[in-house]
């Protein structure tokens, strides 16, 4: 089929934040890597309109033009999935898994016309990224297999691959994201102790207390201060008004 389709708008954060829904969903603390294929045989899905009826089926390859595909009815998502792609699914193959779990984002966010994991995507100028069905269903697809906190642990997309049995080109995309986060974040934070750094180099500094030459006649300590029309000791609190002449 290899066609794309407008859906509503969602940011690259909003998929994989509903992503992370649909994982607790299923199982609240998920063992890695994720068994897709007995989530797609659970026979239920939290779509954006509520939970729905899931069907999973699996058909020779030469009955189906695509990888996979999913279709909509009123209360019931199907996934049909090429047998290739469901058994090498199975054998934990990346790029397969990758394919189930894209069109568990489809039966998740969208409705209407089918969409397919083509074999050929052709790609629709027209639709802006965060519009694309297909582009929205990928991002679920990586934030559904992959969990972020332990891949920015990863030293590098291989061992992502490895780790959540994903394709390598998904872990490359995943572990670039990543850095190019920690690399923002720890730019911010040089900005911030820098602007703290200026901030206090041009802060005024305080002016140092003036004592008075004359003693406070309580405490007998030099630490008088003129306050107004009166005189006060910094040490005993002592108020007096001033000196008068030939005061001691």
């Amino acid at each position: 089929m290899g066609q794309d389709f407008i859906e509503a708008k969602l940011s690259d954060d909003e998929i994989r934040l509903m992503a992370k829904k649909t994982l607790a969903f299923y199982k609240p603390r998920p063992a890695y890597p994720i068994n897709i294929i007995a989530i797609l045989q659970s026979e239920s899905v939290p779509t954006v309109k509520g939970e729905m009826k899931l069907r999973y089926d699996v058909v020779p390859d030469h009955e189906l033009d695509d990888y996979a595909i999913t279709a909509f009815q009123d209360n019931l998502r199907i996934i049909t999935a090429r047998r290739s792609i469901h058994e090498a699914a199975g054998f934990g193959d990346g790029h397969a898994r990758m394919t189930l779990a894209h069109e568990l984002g489809h039966s998740v966010m969208h409705s209407g016309a089918p969409k397919a994991r083509s074999v050929v995507h052709f790609k629709t100028n027209f639709i802006k990224p965060y519009e694309s069905a297909e582009r929205q269903a990928t991002v679920f697809g990586s934030a559904f297999l992959i969990d972020d906190v332990r891949a920015a642990q990863l030293a590098n997309p291989e061992e992502i691959s490895v780790e959540f049995c994903v394709s390598l080109e998904a872990a490359r995309i995943c572990f670039e994201r990543l850095h190019q986060k920690a690399r923002r974040a720890k730019i911010a934070q040089q900005m911030k102790a820098l602007a703290a750094e200026l901030a206090s180099a041009n802060k005024p500094e305080k002016e140092a207390a003036h004592y008075l030459d004359s003693a406070c006649p309580r405490c007998s300590k030099q630490t008088m201060l003129k306050i107004g029309n009166k005189f006060l000791c910094t040490t005993c609190d002592h108020v007096c008004d001033p000196f008068q002449d030939g005061d001691p």
